[in-house]
């Protein structure tokens, strides 16, 4: 396969030159009826000045009775020859009966013609050509009337040979300029092209290094011009410095998720094997161990819960909508909130209605935002539920008054594996605002998350479609 560097000066050199063949067939085209154009003008007026030339001798000598003779009509045809004798462009011809009349001096192309009064009349008046033993002629005739009849014809002739053989020589010329043309066109061409593709030739060997992921760091060397082309190696950096940072927020992601799932499970292991290995029949050390047990399998499982809503948030089946009763749906979420052993959570009560929600996945989306604040704020950090609803959306609000989100990770923090600030005892996957912003989405809602240095807000928004609620 060739490359586009061969292809398109190809190309265009196709282009170009089809464009000037055409240029010059239409300029030969347009030459040849511009010299017609003005070949029929010259024998026009030829004509029309013996017209006027025969009617004003003609009206000097007409007879005492008002008769134009014959001898009158050839005495004048010899007077305007004697004073127009002929060109080097047309002959005039006239006819009076069965005589002949030629111009004395006539066109050299046509002297034999004259010579030997062989030129071909007209079928009829108006412009004709005509073939002849001297080549192609183009003529035009008048009908001669005297005395209310037709006495003869004027005839003016020009040769149509010439006019194509210099036509035929302008087009000699002009392929001579477009084969130059084509030649100095096609070596600019190829060499504009060429340099404007050398960005893409680097953007091409980039990706192609780039392509496997196994190396990142490359770069397309960004071009001075700020054309298309120049937009484009600027904004496929930005798109591999986006894939660096999202393919090193994966691996920092895979070796968190190690680290979360080993981690839960070697404190089980240890606690296991050290029953195991020293049998106690003591009920409390036994219930320590097994709550123990029990925490770090409740946080694998949740770790679990996340990974297996992230993958499955483009599924159609994502969520399962149903009417939700929000008094209610706030007593559940009270009781989970509860055994999740959340400090500094106070839970309002919500307006008495009714909306079209997944309650599994609302309440997964709430609890990870209580968790999420807990997690990331100081101990004494106070953090309030509350929801509102208007006409059109319902709200739940979650805010804390810890020390807020960073600016510089405000942006991204919706994002799987974007973790925020957090005490050292503490752990986070980065997975849990991801989960609240995908879960919100299928709700057709939106995940919102403001953040000052005096504390952090997230509202999850869903359309409302609410009917109020029985009272609880």
């Amino acid at each position: 396969m060739k490359s586009l560097r061969i292809r398109l000066p190809l190309i265009a050199a196709a282009i170009l030159a089809s464009s000037l063949a055409l240029a010059v067939l239409l300029a030969y085209q347009l030459l040849s009826l511009v010299g017609q154009r003005d070949l029929d003008q010259a024998l026009q007026r030829e004509l029309n000045r013996f017209t006027l030339a025969l009617t004003e001798y003609s009206e000097e000598h007409r007879e005492p009775d008002g008769v134009i003779s014959a001898e009158t009509l050839r005495n004048a045809v010899n007077d305007y020859y004697r004073l127009n004798p002929g060109s080097d462009t047309y002959l005039t011809v006239i006819r009076l009966g069965n005589s002949v009349f030629v111009s004395p001096a006539p066109p050299a192309q046509l002297t034999d013609l004259s010579d030997r009064l062989a030129i071909p009349p007209n079928a009829g008046t108006g412009f004709e050509t005509l073939d002849s033993q001297a080549g192609t002629l183009r003529a035009v005739q008048a009908p001669i009337t005297v005395n209310g009849e037709t006495a003869g014809s004027a005839q003016v002739v020009g040769a149509l040979d010439p006019i194509s053989d210099q036509t035929s020589q302008s087009l000699v010329w002009l392929g001579i300029v477009a084969a130059i043309s084509l030649v100095t066109g096609g070596t600019a061409l190829s060499i504009v092209i060429t340099r404007t593709l050398a960005p893409l030739r680097d953007l091409a060997a980039t990706a192609q290094q780039t392509g496997q992921l196994h190396d990142l760091d490359a770069r397309v060397p960004q071009p001075a011009r700020r054309d298309e082309i120049g937009i484009l190696a600027e904004e496929f950096n930005r798109m591999l410095d986006r894939l660096q940072g999202a393919a090193q927020a994966q691996t920092d992601f895979m070796a968190r998720v190690s680290h979360e799932l080993r981690t839960p499970i070697t404190i089980a292991r240890g606690h296991t094997e050290t029953l195991e290995y020293s049998p106690t029949t003591d009920p409390r050390r036994i219930q320590h161990t097994a709550a123990i047990v029990r925490e770090e399998i409740d946080r694998i499982a949740g770790l679990v819960e996340d990974l297996f809503a992230l993958a499955r948030a483009d599924q159609p089946n994502f969520i399962a909508p149903e009417p939700v009763a929000l008094p209610q749906f706030f007593r559940d979420l009270t009781t989970r909130a509860a055994g999740l052993q959340l400090t500094g959570v106070n839970i309002l009560p919500p307006p008495g209605v009714t909306i079209n929600a997944d309650p599994t996945r609302l309440s997964q989306a709430i609890l990870n935002l209580l968790r999420n604040a807990a997690i990331h704020t100081p101990d004494g950090t106070i953090i309030t539920l509350t929801a509102h609803a208007d006409a059109h959306d319902v709200q739940f609000i979650v805010t804390d008054d810890g020390p807020g989100i960073p600016s510089a990770l405000l942006r991204d923090i919706t994002e799987p594996y974007v973790r925020g600030p957090r005490p050292p005892h503490h752990d986070s996957t980065g997975l849990g605002l991801a989960v609240v912003n995908e879960i919100a989405r299928a709700h057709h809602g939106e995940l919102r998350i403001t953040s000052t240095p005096s504390g952090t807000t997230a509202t999850i928004s869903l359309p409302r479609r609410a009917t109020p609620a029985s009272p609880a």
